[in-house]
Parts: structure tokens; sequence; C-alpha cells
């Protein structure tokens, strides 16, 4: 995993926390997601937001009751008492605003991102083989995590043609005869 994507993450999560959702964060230490690990019975909402560029992958954002509940309230300026529609709307709008804040912070290479979706983290399905960092954070009122499933785009296409380049034939540098194929 390029650790210049995981950082960007981070520290747009402190960023959107501190300026816009007004929740005070804290982070801990990341570790690599174990494939047997299920975390819908703590954090059943999650919104994912894809990334294609040099590398690819998802980044999901999953919460506690409590955390969706406390973001909610916090964006919306009004208390918010349950889950629902209005949680849903402010798990996505976080999830964008970290994810347009990262994209921003390694603007120097081109990433799109698409808008995130949010569903109950039951549903959410990582790309087979991609490897899972999990970025957790506490915040006053529960807490939240970052998994970010990625893989260099780039090594994947540029490879075979250095490996073609190394193979070319001994004469491989003279012009070919001309041909009557079409």
């Amino acid at each position: 995993m390029d650790v210049k994507y995981i950082n960007a993450f981070i520290r747009s999560t402190r960023q959107v926390f501190a300026d816009m959702v007004r929740v005070p964060l804290t982070a801990g230490k990341a570790f690599a997601k174990p494939a047997a690990l299920r975390l819908q019975s703590e954090y059943p909402l999650s919104a994912v937001i894809a990334f294609h560029g040099p590398a690819e992958g998802l980044v999901v954002l999953s919460v506690t009751e409590a955390v969706a509940i406390s973001i909610a309230t916090g964006l919306m300026g009004d208390p918010i008492n349950k889950l629902g529609e209005d949680c849903d709307d402010a798990i996505a709008e976080v999830a964008n605003m970290i994810a347009g804040g990262a994209k921003k912070e390694v603007s120097s290479t081109p990433v799109t991102i698409t808008i995130p979706k949010v569903m109950r983290t039951d549903n959410v399905v990582y790309p087979a083989g991609m490897p899972v960092l999990i970025l957790p954070f506490a915040t006053p009122t529960g807490k939240l995590l970052i998994q970010v499933a990625m893989n260099k785009a780039q090594l994947a296409t540029a490879a075979p043609a250095q490996h073609q380049q190394q193979q070319k034939p001994a004469n491989a540098d003279k012009p070919a005869a001309a041909s009557n194929a079409a």
C-alpha cells in the first residue's frame, strides 16, 4: 500500500472532523484487516468510495450508531436521535469531504473518486486479493474506522511492457521488409 495515500486519508479525516463535523477525533494504530474480521455488529453503517489512478481500490468509512448520530448532529446543527436518512446523508457528505481532501493532497497524480455510496456494513464487498488496512479513530461518542483496500494500478499495466522491452528480438531495431499484408 502506498503510504502517500494512507497519510492523505488520515490527514483529511482529522481535518474534516475538526472543521466540519466539530467532533474531536483521536487516531489509533493502523492494522491489517484479518479476513475473518466482521465489523457489521459494531459498525452498522458505512460509506464506500472507489478510487482509480496510479493506485486503485476502495475507501470505506464505517461508524458506530452513536458516531453516525453525532456526525449528523454536528453537520445539521440540530439534534438527531436515531439512524435514518439524515445520518445516511451526513455519512455520505463526510466521506465525500474526506475523499475530496485526500484527493486534493495527492493532486500531483491523476486520481478519480466515485460518489460515496452509503450502505449497511455487512453489504460492503472488497476487491478480491486486495489487502485492507484499517485506520481506527475514536470520538467522545464512539469509534469509527477508515478502511483502505488498495493496489498500485500502474504496476499491473507497466510491468508487462517493461518485460516485453527486455526480451525484444536482436533484429528488432532493423527496419522491417515491405509487406503486402493489409
